[in-house]
């Protein structure tokens, strides 16, 4: 994919349940940093079709923040979003920022091994750190 053919510099990839406790915050900072995210509630409209438009989001945005949790972990959609981004992380091409929350490293290596080599960010961290760790990516000086 050429660097004109993205639209958006980072889809985020979540459960619904961690929303209220961590994703939306995350969001509105990048988008405060500057960061042109795809995230549902900034996206989406009535009358959408969540497959198409989601589809879209990760195939039109240059890397995709997995917010891994244990109810990601839980959730299928979620999951087959992931899927498609490690199909474009594949190809030698960087794509996929973790952001661990409320998740250790032997619980990802059990249910998504493929995860447990990649470096991430922990929410544990606060949200300052985690947003200037993808910052630092998403948006290089």
């Amino acid at each position: 994919m050429q660097v004109d053919e993205f639209e958006w510099d980072a889809f985020i990839c979540h459960a619904t349940e961690d929303k209220d406790c961590f994703v939306r915050e995350l969001a509105h900072q990048l988008v405060g940093r500057g960061v042109q995210v795809w995230y549902d509630e900034f996206t989406l409209n009535v009358g959408d079709s969540l497959q198409q438009a989601i589809t879209k989001g990760v195939l039109k945005s240059r890397y995709g923040i997995i917010v891994l949790s244990p109810r990601f972990l839980e959730k299928e959609w979620p999951q087959k979003e992931l899927r498609v981004l490690l199909q474009r992380d594949s190809r030698n091409v960087k794509v996929i920022l973790p952001v661990w929350l409320d998740i250790g490293y032997e619980e990802i290596a059990r249910y998504l091994p493929l995860l447990a080599d990649y470096f991430a960010t922990k929410a544990e961290y606060g949200m300052e750190k985690v947003v200037n760790d993808l910052t630092t990516i998403l948006k290089p000086c």
